[in-house]
């Protein structure tokens, strides 16, 4: 058993295999989406976000194998937690991110419904989206 941990943690090591803890992971995402740096997270900034990182084949619809792919590479999740996460932002369960959806999630986001993203507001609802924000799950594993 101590062979196989020795081995995955050399392999992780050789191809660059990080996992970031979901603290670091949102820290990243805002970096990322709050281009102008004002605090909020513009319609623009977010669906540019969604549609320049994740849709690799660039038809307008993230599928859950582009999101997953995109989002571990980028941001340094695991897969099994970015699987959950997909699942909990695809508002209609059809598989794919598209339009719909980020315009969905943006009013789930604006908590004080003033039209406007804050960064608190965003950092709050991946911290309700994803499984390791506050559910019980032990996201060492």
């Amino acid at each position: 058993m101590k062979v196989l941990a020795l081995c995955l943690s050399l392999v992780g090591c050789v191809f660059g295999v990080t996992h970031n803890d979901l603290a670091t992971i949102v820290n990243m995402v805002i970096a990322d989406t709050d281009v102008d740096m004002d605090g909020f997270i513009s319609e623009a900034e977010l669906a540019n976000e969604f549609q320049n990182r994740f849709d690799a084949n660039n038809d307008g619809i993230i599928l859950k194998n582009e999101f997953i792919h995109g989002w571990t590479t980028r941001y340094g999740d695991k897969h099994h937690h970015t699987d959950i996460f997909f699942d909990n932002i695809d508002l209609n369960g059809n598989g794919m991110i598209d339009l719909s959806d980020i315009e969905g999630n943006k009013v789930l986001t604006d908590t004080d419904a003033d039209g406007m993203v804050s960064v608190e507001e965003y950092k709050a609802f991946i911290m309700a989206k994803h499984p390791c924000g506050d559910h019980g799950l032990d996201c060492t594993a």
